[in-house]
């Protein structure tokens, strides 16, 4: 036996104007400690955002590198210091703690780095030795 569905009617669902009937609430930000403009962002907004890096790689689209893309991707994947001259060759030396405070101190008021320092003076002691 199916019995019939019973359904409950309160005044205030059908007497209801228009402006007050509910309205969605505002959505609260996704996480207002992220940078902007990510922080007055609902989870919504951010979903729909990031949906397109959601999908499957695919090297179906790509091409083969051209020699000069090749010369320059194989310049990026170089690692370590840029080679200047004939290069560059790591020494060891014994330099008193005082010298070398000061030396510290002046290299970073020329903004220069503590090798640098050292090579411009072995430049400039061997130019006025020669």
């Amino acid at each position: 036996m199916i019995l019939p569905m019973r359904y409950e009617f309160r005044w205030i669902d059908w007497n209801m104007s228009d402006s007050t009937r509910m309205k969605p609430k505002p959505t609260k930000p996704l996480d207002p400690l992220l940078p902007p403009p990510y922080n007055a962002w609902t989870a919504d907004e951010m979903n729909r955002v990031v949906a397109k890096y959601d999908a499957e790689f695919s090297a179906e689209g790509g091409r083969l590198l051209n020699a000069a893309e090749r010369r320059l991707h194989r310049r990026a994947a170089a690692r370590g210091r840029p080679q200047v001259g004939a290069g560059a060759e790591k020494v060891r030396i014994s330099v008193e703690r005082g010298l070398l405070t000061k030396a510290d101190a002046f290299a970073k008021k020329r903004k220069t780095s503590r090798s640098q320092l050292i090579a411009e003076a072995l430049r400039l002691i061997m130019s006025k030795a020669s």
